[in-house]
């Protein structure tokens, strides 16, 4: 009896081995967002697809697009970095300026202030302005038709400029 039980649960046990289910292994295709089963001829078949090809000539396209914009981008960034680093240099350089005249004992702070001035007007505004320049900072200017009085001490680091955007040719 012993024998025949071990054969009967021998039996059985090789039955239920091979009626169980397995899963098929599947593939996730990042271009076209759904699944294929994960075997060649499944694979090659949805590869050689219309569908497929399109989609990822559509991704290498917007990669493409992407990085232009992106090195646009970096590019307009380098040239208004390049405009701060200039204005600062310029302040920098004014601020030292402005300092040796300081320990010299000097005090041209006003006669800078217009000449800078001068320099951003048109010349009928110039014309008009012409004259004898102020020995102290703190005599009044006129600049066209109003009085500006000029404070005797102003900012040590000099005045801030506000650097303008340059637009882009696109």
């Amino acid at each position: 009896m012993t024998a025949c039980f071990t054969s009967l649960i021998q039996e059985l046990c090789a039955f239920s081995r091979a009626d169980y289910w397995k899963s098929q292994p599947r593939k996730f295709c990042q271009y076209c967002k759904c699944w294929i089963a994960d075997n060649k001829p499944s694979i090659e078949f949805h590869e050689r697809g219309k569908n497929h090809k399109e989609n990822v000539a559509a991704k290498i396209s917007e990669i493409k697009k992407k990085s232009v914009e992106k090195a646009k981008k970096e590019e307009r960034m380098s040239k208004e970095f390049a405009a701060m680093e200039e204005a600062a240099l310029k302040a920098y350089e004014e601020d030292l300026k402005r300092m040796q005249r300081g320990s010299d004992g000097e005090d041209k702070e006003a006669g800078d202030a217009l000449e800078e001035e001068k320099k951003e007007t048109k010349p009928e505004e110039a014309a008009q302005r012409s004259g004898p320049k102020p020995e102290t900072v703190a005599q009044v200017v006129t600049v066209g038709k109003t009085p500006v009085k000029r404070p005797r001490a102003a900012n040590p680091y000099g005045a801030w400029e506000r650097v303008q955007q340059k637009q882009d040719p696109l």
